[in-house]
């Protein structure tokens, strides 16, 4: 997807993370990026992985001081790969960027393995994070499949859907309170 950002000066981004790998580039104007690794567990826990594709949005940084500050003037750009928070600072002036995102299908899979792990977690296991065992990945994104959207119009369908119809068929609350759900 493609979204043209026009900024007014001195504007923010609060601290987030995107689904997609991103290619966010300057135009006009002037920004910084502060960007984290999404790897480091003193950024970004599982378990705020976990809770962020249950659509629990609000994740808090644990650690201001391990930022990279990208400063972009007109004809730059960053990337920011897939799960890596963020935050932005327009300049002085008037921004304009644009941001190109690619939603990619292992993206997808690995949302459906925290969103396993997620449900696990909250009846009581202590689930394997992704990557250290192949069968249990695959039968994670199987069963968490059998519950989404089939054939998903939406990065909303494709992503969260099975997570959602789990929790709603388990019963099982979101972690923290999520303002973009109805209760």
């Amino acid at each position: 997807y493609v979204t043209l950002f026009v900024s007014s000066p001195g504007a923010y981004t609060n601290y987030h993370m995107d689904h997609t790998w991103n290619f966010l580039l300057q135009i006009y104007g002037r920004k910084s990026v502060h960007l984290y690794d999404p790897f480091d567990p003193d950024v970004l826990t599982q378990e705020d992985k976990e809770d962020w594709y249950m659509k629990n949005f609000t994740i808090s940084p644990r650690s201001y001081a391990k930022d990279v500050a990208y400063d972009l003037a007109p004809g730059d750009g960053v990337h920011h790969p897939v799960n890596a928070p963020h935050w932005v600072q327009n300049g002085q002036e008037v921004s304009i960027s644009l941001s190109l995102g690619l939603c990619l299908h292992s993206s997808n899979r690995d949302a459906k393995i925290y969103q396993a792990n997620h449900i696990l977690r909250k009846l009581g296991f202590r689930p394997t994070p992704p990557y250290r065992s192949g069968w249990r990945d695959r039968m994670k994104i199987a069963f968490v499949s059998l519950w989404s959207e089939r054939n998903a119009k939406t990065l909303d369908g494709a992503v969260y859907s099975g997570g959602t119809r789990l929790r709603r068929f388990l019963r099982i609350g979101p972690s923290t309170p999520n303002q973009y759900e109805p209760r």
